[in-house]
C-alpha cells in the first residue's frame, strides 16, 4: 500500500477498506469491498498486475448499479501493470454500494491492489 500522507489521511479518518487479491486463470467476478447502508466507498487508487493475459476485460464498478471507475482492456499483454489513480479525495461509488472486480471471462492471472476508504455520508435516524 502506498505510504503518502495525502492519501492515507482519509483512511486513518474514515473506515479503510483497502484490499488485495491474487487471481488465477479460473477466477471469476469477485466483491472486493462489500456494500454498506448509507456509507459511501471512495476508491482512490487500483493497482493490477497481469502474469498471463487473455481476451477478457476488467471492470471495477459498483456492485449493483454497475457504474464503472476502471477498466483493463481485452488483451493486456503478460506482465504489465495497470495503474488507475484516482487522488487523495478518490472516486465515489454510488452510496449503498461496494465494489466488484468484473471479468468479461476467465483467463487472466495476476495480483490486484484497491485503496480505498468508506465514509458515512447519509444521516440516519437513531
Amino acid at each position: 500500500m502506498a505510504t503518502g500522507g495525502d492519501y492515507t489521511r482519509n483512511r486513518r479518518i474514515y473506515e479503510n477498506v483497502s484490499t488485495t487479491l491474487n487471481f488465477s486463470a479460473t477466477t471469476d467476478d469477485t466483491t472486493l469491498i462489500s456494500a454498506k447502508a448509507n456509507h459511501t466507498v471512495f476508491v482512490q487508487r487500483i493497482i493490477v498486475w497481469i502474469n498471463t493475459s487473455t481476451a477478457a476485460t476488467e471492470s471495477f464498478q459498483d456492485t449493483t448499479t454497475g457504474k464503472v471507475i476502471a477498466v483493463v482492456s481485452a488483451n493486456p499483454g503478460a506482465n504489465t501493470r495497470w495503474d488507475f489513480d484516482f487522488g487523495p479525495e478518490g472516486a465515489p461509488l454510488t452510496q449503498g454500494e461496494g465494489l466488484l472486480w468484473n471479468v468479461s471471462a476467465t483467463g487472466h492471472a495476476g495480483h490486484l491492489v484497491v485503496e480505498a476508504y468508506r465514509k458515512l455520508t447519509a444521516v440516519t435516524s437513531a
